[in-house]
C-alpha cells in the first residue's frame, strides 16, 4: 500500500478539522488562502477519500426492488476531486457555487457516482440517471459525472472499491482540505494558520497531513512486518548458527578421511567437490520439505488482502539460492581449514 496506485493523490494536502461555516466565511476563508501562490486547491468534506463513510441505500428509476444497493455516501464540495486529483470518466465533477438549504436547485442536489456504482445501477448511459439517497429521500439528483474508482479503508488493506456516491451538504462537511506545494511548506502552513485564526478564534488551528493520517491506518500491519523481519532475521542466524557448527562438527569428524585423501594425492578441488556434492542433497531435501508449507501458510494469510503480491517461483528460488550459497561457503571455508592443515596433526594418534 506504500507504493500502489491507489486511485487518488494523497500528498502535499492536509487536513484541518473545523465546525460549521457562518454565512460565507468559509468561501472568504478559501478566497484568503488560495492568495498564496504555493496553495493550489482548497475543498471541505466529510471525510478523506480513503476513509469508511455513511453507507444508505441507493435507490434510482427502474430499479430492482430486490436488489442491494448499498453505496458509500460523502458530503463534498466541487473542488474535492481537484485537491485529491480523482480521474473523472464521464461527465463532470459537482458544479461550483452549489447552494443548499432552502435555496439548493436542481444543480445544487448533483450526484457523481465511482464506477463501481454506475456498474450497479447498470445503466449504459448514467449521465442524468435521477437517484435517490436514502429511503427518505423523496427529491433525489441527477448524476452529473463518474470518477474512477480509488481505495478506500473499509477495514485496513482488506477492501476492495465499494460503489460510492458525492454530495453537497454543506452541515456535515467539518474538515478542510487543501492542497499546498511541496516547496516552502512551513511557511505555507504558517500562512494558513494565521488565516484561519481570522475566522474561526475560538477553535484551534489542527492540522494533519492526509498522507501520514493514509500511512497511520495500517500501523499495525507495519508493527507486524517489523516484527516478522526481526524474527526472520533472528531464525536465520540461529540456522545459521546451527548450520556452521553442523558443518564444523563434520568436518573435524571426517579430518582423517581428508587427510587420507590428501596423502593418497586428491587434489583440493576433488575434497571439497566430495563434500559440496553431499551437503547440496542435504539442502535440497531441507528445500523440498520446507518450501511447500512455506508457500501454504503465505498464500493463505495473504488471502485475507484484496491489495497483495504475488508469491511466484522466483522468490522461492532466490531464497534457495541465497541458503546454497551461504551453506557452501561455510564448508568450503571448513574443508579448506582441513586440507590445509598438517595430515601428521590430524593422524599422529592413529
Amino acid at each position: 500500500m506504500k507504493t500502489r496506485d491507489i486511485g487518488f493523490d494523497r500528498f502535499n494536502v492536509i487536513r484541518i478539522s473545523t465546525e460549521n461555516w457562518r454565512g460565507n466565511d468559509y468561501a472568504d476563508f478559501k478566497q484568503e488562502v488560495l492568495r498564496n501562490v504555493n496553495v493550489e486547491a482548497v475543498t471541505n468534506a466529510w471525510q478523506a477519500p480513503f476513509e469508511a463513510w455513511y453507507s444508505p441505500e441507493l435507490n434510482w428509476e427502474g430499479k430492482n426492488l430486490d436488489a442491494d444497493a448499498t453505496c458509500h455516501v460523502c458530503a463534498v464540495d466541487w473542488d474535492y476531486a481537484k485537491v485529491f486529483k480523482l480521474q473523472l470518466l464521464e461527465g463532470s465533477f459537482l458544479p461550483e457555487n452549489m447552494l443548499s438549504g432552502e435555496n439548493a436547485n436542481e444543480e445544487s442536489r448533483s450526484k457523481v457516482l465511482n464506477e463501481t456504482a454506475a456498474k450497479m445501477i447498470g445503466l449504459q448511459n448514467i449521465i442524468g440517471t435521477h437517484v435517490f439517497v436514502g429511503i427518505h429521500d423523496k427529491v433525489g439528483g441527477k448524476v452529473v459525472g463518474v470518477v474512477k474508482d480509488f481505495h478506500i479503508q473499509q477495514s485496513r488493506v482488506h477492501s476492495t472499491s465499494p460503489p460510492m456516491l458525492f454530495e453537497y451538504n454543506p452541515p456535515v462537511q467539518h474538515l478542510v482540505f487543501i492542497r499546498i506545494s511541496p516547496h516552502n511548506q512551513k511557511a505555507t502552513i504558517e500562512y494558513i494558520r494565521n488565516i484561519f485564526r481570522e475566522f474561526k478564534k475560538d477553535i484551534p488551528f489542527d492540522y494533519s497531513f492526509v498522507t501520514n493520517d493514509y500511512m497511520a491506518l495500517y500501523r499495525n500491519e507495519f508493527r507486524m512486518g517489523k516484527i516478522l523481519l526481526f524474527c526472520s532475521l533472528l531464525s536465520i542466524f540461529i540456522a545459521c548458527m546451527g548450520m556452521f557448527s553442523l558443518v564444523a562438527f563434520m568436518v573435524e569428524h571426517r579430518s582423517k578421511e581428508i587427510c587420507i585423501r590428501k596423502i593418497n594425492g586428491a587434489e583440493m578441488v576433488d575434497i571439497i567437490s566430495l563434500f559440496v556434492r553431499e551437503f547440496s542433497l542435504l539442502v535440497c531435501i531441507s528445500f523440498v520439505l520446507a518450501a511447500p508449507v512455506a508457500w501454504y501458510f503465505m498464500h493463505r494469510w495473504l488471502m485475507d488482502f484484496d491489495y497483495r503480491i504475488r508469491i511466484g517461483v522466483f522468490i522461492f528460488l532466490g531464497v534457495f539460492a541465497f541458503i546454497w550459497i551461504l551453506c557452501m561457503l561455510t564448508l568450503v571455508i571448513q574443508v579448506y581449514k582441513a586440507a590445509r592443515r598438517n595430515p601428521a596433526e590430524s593422524l599422529k594418534y592413529e
